[in-house]
């Protein structure tokens, strides 16, 4: 029976090869962390289910790994976070982790839409080891949008996760939009009235400034 399992689970990992981009493996990792949590799976003793996924450059490199640690006398690594750590130190370029984090920490909203922003946040912020509470992120979130009223109505609002402050800003942005508009459309409809009052000779020039 759990024999069984553990092969349903094997099955909804991918393979991984070892010779994909970083972008792809950081998608693979996180698939594998997906797939783990959704069928609680314990992290602690998970890497013989993963690494059985191995293929090509990624088997060679497990199967070397485990040679030279047991000529170490180190023990097998049997959980996810020391195997995680592993692979990013062998399948990412060197200063992989220093270009993304500063990527991340110079991200500011600039030209994007609010929902732009929030997308590319949320994929930098899975490329980087971030030790910051979900408060923090979420006030880096805040702190680099672009406009100070959607910035402030935001404080007042006082998102607690990420997920909040995303949604929130989408909605207080919105807001503001349509005030906007609305702003827009009555100067649009004063303007053109105005326009048609001097077309037909009346004086309106006191209502305007």
């Amino acid at each position: 029976m759990r024999a069984g399992y553990e092969n349903a689970i094997i099955e909804l990992v991918p393979e991984f090869h070892g010779g994909e981009s970083a972008e792809k493996l950081l998608d693979w990792i996180a698939t594998v962390e997906e797939t783990l949590e959704c069928k609680r799976v314990s992290f602690e003793r998970c890497v013989p289910m993963i690494t059985v996924r191995f293929r090509g450059a990624a088997a060679a490199w497990w199967a070397k790994e485990k040679v030279a640690r047991a000529r170490l006398g180190k023990p097998r690594i049997l959980s996810w976070d020391k195997l995680k750590k592993k692979m990013r130190k062998s399948f990412l370029p060197f200063n992989y982790d220093q270009v993304m984090f500063q990527r991340f920490h110079n991200l500011k909203q600039g030209s994007r839409s609010v929902g732009e922003y929030a997308t590319k946040f949320s994929s930098l912020l899975r490329r980087v080891d971030l030790q910051e509470s979900e408060q923090q992120i979420a006030a880096r979130f805040v702190g680099g949008l672009r406009s100070q009223e959607v910035r402030y109505n935001l404080n007042l609002l006082n998102p607690l996760t990420l997920a909040e402050a995303k949604q929130k800003a989408l909605i207080v942005d919105n807001r503001i939009k349509r005030k906007l508009e609305r702003k827009f459309w009555i100067v649009w409809c004063c303007l053109m009235l105005w326009l048609c009052l001097e077309s037909f000779g009346v004086k309106v020039s006191g209502i305007f400034p």
